[in-house]
């Protein structure tokens, strides 16, 4: 199967984040952005709801975006259940 390659624009704050990320998980941007796709396209919708991430980029303090609100909920309980555990870290500075 012939490939093709992509270009984008995405800040450098945002890129080295998602660099981080997929690092973390054994993975580079090229191995996430194809299973994105195959995703998107297999299941004909988006891996994740779109109108959370337009209110989120629009909004002034995502913190308390509904869908962080139910994320920080949901892991709480995890903790709470001890299907989690807390671990105490220094902070991770981002350029």
């Amino acid at each position: 199967m012939a490939q093709i390659s992509l270009e984008t624009r995405i800040s450098d704050v945002d890129i080295k984040a998602f660099e981080m990320f997929c690092d973390e998980r054994g993975m580079n941007i090229s191995d996430v952005l194809g299973l994105f796709i195959r995703s998107t396209i297999k299941h004909n919708t988006f891996p994740f709801s779109v109108e959370d991430e337009l209110i989120n980029e629009k909004s002034d303090d995502m913190f308390y975006s509904e869908s962080n609100m139910n994320e920080l909920k949901r892991r709480i309980k995890a903790v709470e259940n001890g299907e989690s555990k807390l671990i105490q870290h220094d902070l991770i500075e981002v350029d």
